[in-house]
């Protein structure tokens, strides 16, 4: 079998000649026999960081990329960051004190004129000449500042970017869900298969920090759980103990299930008022439709209160117009 040797340079005709010079039936018969492709490449066997890295990838639906957020760090990081701004805001509060009380007119203009202050913090000091027994004019303090306070302003630009983009990441860390209890679990499971931990060290107990974030949630109203739990399987050949699920299909049921649980609660009650005669009978059918109604939501959507309080309200109106619609045209009066 023709091979290509890493020290020679790779070229298109020695790719060509290696594609043609290989047999399989002369290379290696016996990998044939037992039906190997002796050209495949062996995947290692996967251990450590690597084995968990997998198993965390393994999941269709990315549930179990749960991560610490490291709050107190972040906090750390802001303050010190903080401390910096506040350094460099008190040395920029000095320099104006020392130049609105120069009597030289050029201090006060650099305060006042950005074009001046960089003239003046872009020029070089104003030096006697050697062996002259004449000092440095009295602009070189002037100058000096100019320097240090166009220095501290372009700390002060790069400092206060690294802030406002670690205030903003911070913020949008702080917003990501939680692992739901029936992730955090599986994960769990997942990560001592086999009675050991799939990593060491001080990574190995990251799973019971106070700080997890997952970084996909999942819904959580009650039929979707339900319909987890029920559809949840273990893998054939997997000894981890984790069921397994289809999300796409836990959300098509329940798009499926709130369809139909709208057309009931929308056809139900007009035919069931429009065929009842009876005033108090209405009244009734109005209660048990409002409060199957308000449960139904719950447990389809996951609304909050506030949500499912302001959607009960809404159909409770909605199906006392309808009686009262009917009653009027009962008696004549529409």
């Amino acid at each position: 079998m023709a091979t290509l040797d890493i020290h020679e340079p790779i070229t298109r005709a020695s790719l060509a000649s290696h594609a043609t010079a290989r047999p399989l039936q002369q290379s290696m018969p016996e990998d044939i026999e037992l039906g190997r492709d002796p050209y495949k490449p062996v995947t290692p066997a996967r251990t450590g960081y690597s084995l968990w890295a997998s198993r965390l990838a393994s999941d269709r639906d990315n549930e179990p990329l749960i991560f610490r957020k490291f709050d107190s760090l972040g906090a750390l990081n802001l303050l010190y960051l903080q401390c910096e701004l506040l350094d460099l805001e008190d040395q920029l509060d000095f320099l104006d004190f020392l130049d609105e009380r120069q009597p030289d007119i050029e201090s006060v203009r650099a305060l006042r004129d950005w074009d001046v202050l960089q003239a003046q913090g872009g020029s070089q000091l104003t030096r006697s000449p050697p062996g002259s027994t004449h000092t440095a004019s009295p602009q070189s303090a002037a100058v000096i500042r100019s320097k240090q306070r166009l220095e501290l302003i372009a700390s002060l630009r790069t400092k206060m970017k690294e802030y406002q983009e670690a205030l903003l990441l911070q913020s949008q860390i702080a917003r990501l869900p939680a692992p739901s209890n029936r992730v955090l679990q599986a994960t769990k499971q997942m990560f001592l298969q086999d009675g050991w931990p799939a990593i060491q060290g001080k990574a190995r107990d990251y799973l019971q920090a106070g700080d997890l974030v997952a970084l996909k949630g999942s819904t959580q109203e009650p039929i979707s759980n339900f319909l987890r739990k029920q559809s949840a399987r273990e893998e054939k050949g997997s000894h981890t103990g984790v069921g397994r699920f289809e999300e796409y299909r836990i959300e098509l049921w329940v798009t499926l299930i709130t369809v139909l649980v709208a057309i009931v609660f929308l056809v139900g009650p007009v035919l069931a008022l429009y065929f009842t005669q009876s005033r108090p009978a209405k009244l009734a059918l109005v209660a048990v439709f409002t409060a199957s109604f308000s449960g139904s939501v719950w447990l389809v959507t996951g609304a909050r209160r506030a949500e499912v309080f302001l959607g009960t309200a809404t159909y409770a109106a909605v199906l006392v117009v309808f009686i009262s619609n009917s009653d009027g045209l009962a008696d004549g009066t529409g």
